[in-house]
């Protein structure tokens, strides 16, 4: 729905690496409305308890030690069984 207002919470949430360098995870929360990711807060910039403050109105996951990744896509796919191939 997109009135739902969602923070996942993490000590493992995995950012952007670079090509030569492997990706870290930070402890972080990861605000998201409706189905898009608004905000990510690193905990080592942001204290949990300021963040729960003034977002109020969001429900609070706490994923513990969950490994996180902001914005992959769920790559499970089904299609229906009506499709067509191109080249069938």
């Amino acid at each position: 729905p997109e009135h739902l207002k969602l923070a996942l919470v993490s000590n493992n949430v995995v950012l952007q690496g670079t090509p030569k360098q492997l990706p870290s995870t930070v402890p972080a929360a990861i605000l998201i409305q409706g189905e898009v990711i608004s905000y990510i807060f690193t905990l080592q910039d942001t204290p949990l308890c300021k963040l729960k403050e003034e977002c109020f109105d969001y429900y609070w996951e706490d994923l513990g030690d969950a490994f996180v990744s902001p914005g992959i896509i769920d790559l499970n796919v089904n299609f229906s069984h009506g499709m067509q191939i191109e080249g069938e």
